[in-house]
This record gives structure tokens, sequence and C-alpha cells, in this order.
């Protein structure tokens, strides 16, 4: 897929891969930036009603506004393929991330989450 266009979005490089599809850097050519495009496999949404919770969890994402959540530009189709284009942020992956935090801390944040320290605050904002 790379050099390939979906729409107005110019595929860059591939940045992961995981069950949901392959997440790739690319550039918007209508607003000259780069963005995570992540490609669903095909057939994920082969029926209607897998497509409508999709596109419903793409517009509940699309209204959370938190600083270690990307946000959701656009949900789309192009030649077959369904794709959501995300805010890219470089950097670290998670996993990397993860890797590099020590026993204690990760059940610390576990526990905060728990007891409701973090989570969706008013208006769909996530506070920690």
């Amino acid at each position: 897929m790379l050099g390939q266009t979906l729409g107005h979005f110019r595929i860059l490089e591939k940045i992961g891969a995981g069950g949901m599809g392959v997440v790739y850097r690319a550039r918007d050519e209508q607003l000259d930036r780069d963005v995570a495009l992540k490609v669903l496999p095909a057939g994920a949404l082969a029926d209607d009603a897998s497509r409508k919770r999709f596109r419903n969890e793409a517009l509940a994402l699309a209204k959370l506004t938190h600083p270690s959540i990307g946000t959701v530009h656009e949900f789309s189709t192009h030649d077959g393929l369904d794709f959501l284009v995300m805010e890219y942020v470089p950097g670290s992956t998670l996993d990397a991330r993860r890797s590099t935090l020590d026993a204690r801390r990760q059940a610390c944040c576990g526990l905060d989450f728990g007891k409701g320290n973090l989570g969706a605050g008013r208006g769909n904002q996530f506070r920690a």
C-alpha cells in the first residue's frame, strides 16, 4: 500500500498492525498534514450492522478530548477499503512505553482507574 492513495490520503509508511487492521502514516493532501490511517481488514464491515457499530464507535471516539487520545478526523471507504483517519502522534509505541513502567507504577495506575480517579469527566473529557 505504500505510495498508494485512499481518497485524498497518500500512504507513506506502515507504523503498526493488529487484529483490527493495519495503521499507516499518511499525508492528507487536502489539509497538508500527516495523519494515522487505520485500514480495516477486507470484509470486516461486510454487513450493515457491523458498519453501523463501527460508525458509532468512530463517532464516540471523535467526541473524546484528552492529550493521551488521538483525535479521530474521518471514517470512510475508498475502493472497497474501510478506514479510519486519526491524528498522527510521532514517538514511541504504547508497548514500548509500557515496558519502561515498573510493575508498581502499572498497578497504581490500574488502582486509580478502578477507583474512578481516572476516567471520563464532564463533556466526554478524560481526566487523570
